[in-house]
């Protein structure tokens, strides 16, 4: 008879009902799309976006427009992380996959994830360069909101 060592099926009974807890919760999580608000402010205001909030937020200018095009656009094509984090996990865990077929899947999901921050990262750079001081100050509590 095969013996699963003690901290095995704990650890398996964690995941369990972690898993059975978050299930109501998959739906409601895969459609947000809006930011919580710092400060525990609550969701985004109906019919605004993180992309919108943050423009607003650090007060684009005309000539920052250029900057602040290229950063929107690299984001709208970034997963986002919960989005992305809940795929990969739904794959890894869909259809009686082995434990090594799990991980495969898990990687590959923080893969992609990382893959679209790097594509991310240069116009993030470039906008923040065209930023003044007081939009940096702002921007280093903003920015990270939407790429999450």
């Amino acid at each position: 008879m095969l013996s699963i060592p003690y901290g095995v099926r704990r650890l398996a009974t964690a995941a369990t009902l972690a898993g059975a807890i978050m299930a109501p919760w998959s739906g409601a999580l895969a459609q947000m799309s809006f930011p919580m608000m710092p400060g525990g402010g609550g969701m985004m205001g109906m019919g605004g976006s993180c992309v919108d909030y943050v423009k607003s937020g650090l007060a684009i200018t005309d000539a920052q427009k250029g900057p602040w095009d290229a950063y929107a656009a690299a984001l709208k094509n970034t997963p986002s992380g919960l989005t992305a984090m809940k795929d990969g996990m739904m794959t890894a865990y869909s259809g009686g996959k082995t434990t090594v077929e799990q991980l495969d899947a898990q990687i590959t999901a923080a893969e992609n994830r990382l893959k679209a921050l790097k594509e991310l990262r240069p116009t993030a750079a470039s906008l923040y360069a065209a930023l003044n001081a007081d939009q940096k100050k702002k921007a280093d509590q903003m920015l990270g909101m939407c790429a999450q």
